[in-house]
């Protein structure tokens, strides 16, 4: 088999026989990485963190930078609800991954109503220390507030097919909530 070299910044760091298949040759290479010192092995839990956090950074951009102008810029409203939305659900991934019960799916109501009891009461507790600076009802159950955001991943990218309503603030508020707890219960802060 052919030898392939592993580049990092720009230099040799390595090389893994060529397997013939990519995703087998990804796995390899991290490994020299991690080796190398260049990289270091993540739980599952803590990988779906970061590219919650990921997309969650790309929406709050959104919303910071052009959701002020949403009536000059209608355009922008769906990639923020559909970025929110599916940080959202990574983070409920997330900490169903930290308790050893991955989950599947896009319903943010069910991934919600699974998690481990504990888990949901932190989440509570969250959700009522922050209810204030969002102006949502911090006596209502957390996941309530799922309802809003339950299927905007699926509707909003087809948005132009029929109307859809969102309250900018509870998909901030439910994010932020996700976010303190997902730090919690890993101890990552991403």
């Amino acid at each position: 088999m052919a030898k392939k070299r592993v580049i990092h910044s720009g230099r040799c760091i390595g090389e893994i026989e060529d397997s013939g298949d990519p995703l087998r040759n990804a796995g390899l290479a991290k490994d020299v990485a991690i080796k190398a010192g260049v990289c270091h092995a993540e739980d599952r839990a803590r990988v779906m963190f970061r590219h919650a956090v990921a997309f969650w950074n790309v929406a709050k951009n959104i919303c910071e930078t052009d959701l002020p102008d949403v009536f000059t810029k209608p355009q922008v409203l769906p990639p923020f609800v559909v970025n929110a939305a599916f940080a959202v659900e990574m983070y409920l991934k997330c900490l169903h991954q930290a308790h050893d019960q991955p989950k599947r799916g896009h319903g943010l109501i069910d991934l919600f109503e699974a998690l481990p009891p504990p888990v949901k009461e932190r989440l509570g507790a969250c959700a009522t220390t922050l209810a204030g600076q969002y102006g949502v009802k911090g006596e209502q159950p957390f996941g309530s507030h799922l309802e809003h955001l339950d299927a905007a991943f699926v509707k909003w990218r087809y948005i132009y097919e029929e109307m859809q309503y969102i309250e900018v603030q509870t998909v901030v508020f439910v994010a932020h909530v996700l976010h303190q707890t997902a730090v919690e219960e890993l101890g990552d802060t991403a």
